[in-house]
């Protein structure tokens, strides 16, 4: 129809589709999930700016963003994505290897 479907719209076409319920957050997890495998497979050891700066890909991608006041303009924030898109498992190992 020319617009981007709610996800609950996206979850009745799928199941009308294949008869199986899909839940849509299930794939930004995944994304965020195995960006942080990739991550940690390719950066043995980091530091704080490049964690940082992936943590913020991450939330870029996934549309995570807050209100910043003083500069009066939304901006990512990477808090949501780290606290529930990414395996928590991985971000402590990725929080162990920053220098």
């Amino acid at each position: 129809e020319g617009h981007p479907l709610k996800d609950t719209e996206f979850k009745k076409a799928f199941r009308n589709y294949c008869g199986y319920t899909f839940y849509p957050h299930i794939v930004r997890s995944y994304y965020a999930t195995k960006s942080a495998e990739d991550f940690l497979k390719n950066n043995k050891k980091i530091n704080k700016e490049e964690m940082n700066t992936f943590f913020t890909s991450v939330a870029h991608k996934l549309g995570h963003k807050k209100f910043n006041k003083k500069r009066n303009e939304w901006q990512d924030s990477f808090n949501m994505s780290v606290k529930y898109y990414i395996n928590p498992k991985l971000v402590e190992k990725i929080k162990s290897r920053v220098v």
